[in-house]
């Protein structure tokens, strides 16, 4: 292991461009963690959710393959809360709940 750090310090200082790099790479990384803590801190469920599947949805389109569990570990909630919403927007026409996947009727992004 050290001969494996001797050799990237001294990549590093040898290359300046790729030190920039590492550290925008590691800001972004530090911006988007700063923006999660703040919304599980400062956001209820609901609002954590509505972000989440407004990511989702311009990452993934108007479906979403992902379970209730792996978005509830996104929002920081548990999975029971992230089906009791999923099943009132459900009812609200927002989403069309299936086995294997979500369809995300609604924009989430406005």
């Amino acid at each position: 292991m050290p001969f494996l750090l001797t050799g990237l310090k001294d990549s590093l200082k040898n290359n300046p461009e790729l030190s920039y790099r590492i550290i925008q790479v590691m800001n972004k990384k530090i911006s988007y963690l700063q923006k999660k803590l703040n919304e599980i801190l400062s956001l209820n469920v609901e609002s954590r959710l509505v972000g989440a599947m407004a990511h989702l949805q311009e990452a993934q389109g108007k479906t979403v393959r992902l379970t209730h569990q792996e978005i509830g570990n996104i929002i920081g909630s548990t999975r029971e809360t992230v089906s009791r919403q999923l099943k009132k927007w459900e009812k609200e026409g927002w989403v069309e709940v299936k086995k294997d996947r979500i369809i995300l009727k609604k924009d989430f992004a406005q």
